[in-house]
């Protein structure tokens, strides 16, 4: 065997560790100043992304996202007053405008009432035809009085009277009370009546 080789087998591991110390150290060294070097000058010109035209990087990329969540929070809420208008003061107006006039329903409900309550029997009032215009407010009523024989003009008379008594009602204007003969209704009083709302 040869000193060379009995020289290498007698290297203790502190002596390989004091004689590989320094390129480790090297190596190390140079490896940090260039992931330095690349962190400060390479990453930030390959990591910018491109939004709009204009270029971010990280840091500037989280900010603008926290302002294009505001953003887009302001612009929720807003959507939500134009599809949900409850709380804009123009809807809010138009509501308490139509809420002020009688509804059609409601005084067509009432007016047939006043008919059957009018006469003794249910279909003596007929109620032809409603209108109803909500900007001048007037509503009216077409019909006639039948089945009641002579006392058709009289049943007339107490429906005007009950219409008038309403208390959606300013005023009415008066009918031709006039009775005719009709060959299968008998004797009966049509009637065209306008009532101006309150």
């Amino acid at each position: 065997m040869s000193t060379d080789t009995q020289e290498t087998l007698r290297l203790s591991p502190g002596l390989v560790l004091r004689r590989s110390a320094l390129p480790f150290f090297l190596f190390g060294a140079v490896l940090m100043s260039l992931m330095f070097l690349s962190w400060m000058l390479l990453l930030p010109r390959f990591t910018k992304i491109d939004i709009g035209g204009t270029a971010f990087g990280i840091d500037e990329l989280m900010s603008h996202r926290e302002e294009l969540q505001k953003d887009l929070e302001v612009a929720e809420q807003e959507r939500s007053l134009h599809l949900l208008a409850v709380g804009d003061k123009t809807y809010q107006a138009l509501m308490q405008e139509k809420l002020s006039h009688t509804s059609f329903s409601s005084l067509k409900v009432d007016i047939l009432r006043i008919a059957d309550e009018s006469a003794e029997q249910n279909d003596a009032i007929h109620v032809s035809n409603f209108s109803y215009e909500p900007v001048p407010g007037t509503f009216k009523v077409e019909g006639d009085v039948r089945f009641v024989g002579p006392r058709s003009m009289t049943v007339l008379a107490q429906f005007i009277e009950n219409v008038q008594a309403h208390a959606s009602v300013a005023s009415i204007t008066m009918p031709r009370f006039v009775r005719e003969d009709h060959p299968d209704l008998g004797p009966h009083s049509p009637f065209s009546i306008t009532v101006t709302l309150k």
